[in-house]
């Protein structure tokens, strides 16, 4: 689990090749999120944080969708079937 004062630290970092933000408030579809978890690895890695807001000062909105947890990510099925995440967890 990640400490209070290494979010804030993350918060505070400008976006770039190796970090992400993206509000996600109410879900955010897997294969959106596939693809910036490529690019990600092909920079070598890094963080795509769901629930919090793009541009700063970047602001905690959370996530109502409820789902089941995987792999650091929350995962559900719409009503049209196609898979999405949500930024809970």
């Amino acid at each position: 689990m990640m400490k209070l004062a290494e979010f804030q630290e993350i918060l505070a970092a400008r976006e770039d090749e190796h970090l992400e933000f993206k509000e996600a408030k109410h879900n955010f579809h897997f294969e959106r999120l596939i693809k910036y978890c490529v690019a990600l690895a092909n920079e070598g890695g890094g963080k795509i944080i769901l629930g919090v807001t793009d541009q700063p000062p970047r602001r905690v909105v959370g996530s109502h969708q409820r789902t089941a947890h995987v792999c650091g990510f929350d995962f559900a099925g719409s009503a049209s079937g196609s898979r999405q995440a949500s930024g809970t967890g």
